[in-house]
């Protein structure tokens, strides 16, 4: 199977990697830049980066949390709900770009479909190989490139 470097998958794939190669301190790009196998590729970006994700969200989340209660404690509720409403506001702001963007994204993918016809996609072929207990290599179509944003 040849996932091509300039793909969704591999860029996906290169990003988590990025992830948790910051986690453990540890260079993972350079370990996997010729490619690796189908069942590998989806744990990382499926299991191990959401984890990571979401025990970096917790400790922020808590941290941050902290910083809200010390507020309200000196300072009472009232200049706390503003300074939240105003937020809120601002988040609201950001979503409302951010669907627009998306949006004009998707239309314009529509409007320029690829003509040739598409092969079996990574989670169907992940999907096939689960059920028959092997897991293929994969490999980065052209020349691989650590530069890869």
């Amino acid at each position: 199977m040849e996932i091509p470097t300039n793909g969704a998958w591999y860029k996906t794939f290169m990003w988590c990697l990025n992830i948790c190669g910051f986690f453990i301190s540890s260079n993972l790009i350079y370990k996997y830049k010729n490619g690796t196998n189908l069942c590998h590729l989806i744990r990382i970006i499926f299991l191990y980066t959401p984890l990571i994700l979401l025990s970096q969200l917790i400790f922020w989340g808590l941290l941050f949390g902290t910083f809200f209660v010390l507020p309200i404690y000196l300072y009472g509720i009232v200049p706390w709900t503003k300074f939240i409403a105003g937020t809120a506001l601002g988040a609201f702001l950001i979503l409302i770009i951010l669907f627009a963007t998306f949006t004009a994204v998707k239309k314009y993918q529509l409007k320029h479909k690829p003509d040739k016809e598409r092969e079996p996609g990574v989670l169907y072929s992940w999907i096939i190989a689960k059920k028959n207990r092997i897991c293929p290599v994969i490999k980065w179509g052209g020349s691989p490139n650590e530069d890869y944003w």
